[in-house]
């Protein structure tokens, strides 16, 4: 630790902000700078970053306060909300919500990265700002921070990086998996292609082929359950070991393996008939529309989630499928010209689906079964990675664990 120097963010390198073209002149849009915003880091769950939503020109970018920053930049957001880190994957520009940092010599790229992201908490508290809250220029540059000498801030980032990799690789592995199950259920129960060669018959949905009916969800479920939220001022049914799962859990993921909160033996028991099984659908119907999820154990829900426990196992994953292509008619069905989105039990246990014969049924499931099995043990080995890297990380970035007699491979 004798050799660790303290700093501040500037000594590491050039703090730049970044601007947003005019929206009212469209020839400052669609060009092929990439020009990141907030909302593009909200839901990447990669380390780096190559493009957000939308590109903006030359003129664009030279009629307004955004620069091009260059590749291994690191973009940290200032603003609403602080705290979204990032490493620019090639050239690219930002809006004004960022106070990115283009590393000099005397660090790297990664060790930055992550330096960042074990410092969030203090920058957030170095905010200010009426309507939101804001990190200045002036504030990030002055954040003081710790570094050790640059062969060992590369020991730390390979070992951190190193089990980001590793979930970046199974998060490439879960999506093949995923892609290829839709492919199989799409091509099976959407463009019927298996059976173009038999006769159709006309349906509520449409044409099908002969010999296949058409069902209500609640005639495919043992229940269709509606969530509940236990009493929050009662804080023993908080804390316990039931995951209790609420919309901001159901994104980028095929199966619940974690949760903001767990409900205590207490809490699940002050509501009972809201404990739903492993492997149950649950899909958001209010608010946010149409987020499809499976249950990895017993669980409960907020109000917001209505859960459907198939009758037999072999529905499981082709009304999870159905439900998953169900997005845009969920959201239409849930406007009901209201502000908030709302489809209520009733309502969503009456929706009708395509029934196939059992025999085809059970077939898909076969096929599809070890997909999702993986796509589980894949989700739940990320779980495990991600607790041991910031479990890691403190202790890498103050000295705690000495990393200066590990050979870096």
């Amino acid at each position: 630790m004798c050799s660790w120097q303290k700093m501040k963010l500037e000594d590491l390198g050039k703090i730049v902000g970044g601007g947003t073209p005019s929206t009212k002149i469209a020839s400052y849009y669609g060009g092929d700078i990439p020009w990141i915003t907030p909302k593009d880091l909200s839901n990447n769950e990669s380390k780096y970053i190559s493009r957000g939503e939308r590109n903006i020109t030359k003129e664009g970018l030279d009629n307004s306060s955004a620069k091009i920053l260059p590749k291994g930049t690191v973009l940290f957001s200032s603003r609403a909300p602080i705290g979204y880190i990032a490493i620019a994957s090639q050239e690219l520009a930002t809006n004004q919500g960022f106070k990115s940092i283009i590393p000099n010599k005397k660090t790297t790229s990664d060790f930055l990265y992550y330096l960042l992201i074990n410092n969030i908490e203090n920058i957030k508290s170095q905010g200010s700002g009426s309507t939101f809250s804001e990190v200045s220029g002036r504030v990030m540059k002055n954040i003081n921070v710790t570094v050790p000498p640059l062969k060992i801030q590369n020991k730390i980032s390979a070992i951190l990086s190193n089990l980001d990799q590793k979930i970046a690789t199974n998060n490439k592995i879960i999506a093949n998996l995923e892609a290829q199950a839709q492919a199989i259920f799409k091509s099976w129960f959407i463009d019927f292609e298996p059976f173009q060669d038999g006769e159709f018959i006309d349906s509520e949905l449409g044409r099908i082929p002969k010999g296949w009916t058409v069902a209500r969800i609640k005639d495919l479920s043992k229940s269709v359950v509606t969530g509940k939220t236990p009493p929050t001022k009662n804080k023993k049914f908080y804390g316990g070991s039931l995951p209790f799962i609420t919309i901001p859990d159901m994104h980028n993921n095929t199966y619940i393996v974690t949760t903001e909160r767990y409900l205590s033996n207490e809490g699940e028991l002050s509501q009972p008939n809201k404990t739903i099984p492993a492997d149950t659908i649950c899909v958001s119907c209010i608010a946010t529309v149409g987020l499809v999820i499976l249950t990895s154990e017993n669980s409960q829900t907020n109000q917001q989630i209505n859960s459907i426990i198939p009758n037999v196992d072999y529905l499981t994953y082709y009304l999870y499928l159905t439900m998953k292509n169900s997005y845009e008619y969920l959201n239409a069905i849930g406007s009901g010209g209201s502000t908030t989105k709302n489809i209520n039990k009733k309502s969503f246990e009456n929706l009708s689906v395509i029934y196939p014969p059992k025999c085809y049924l059970i077939d898909f499931h076969n096929i599809i079964y070890p997909h999702f099995k993986m796509i589980k043990s894949l989700e739940q080995e990320n779980i495990t990675l991600s607790k041991l890297r910031d479990t890691l990380l403190p202790k890498l970035m103050s000295g705690e664990i000495d990393v200066s007699q590990i050979s870096k491979n």
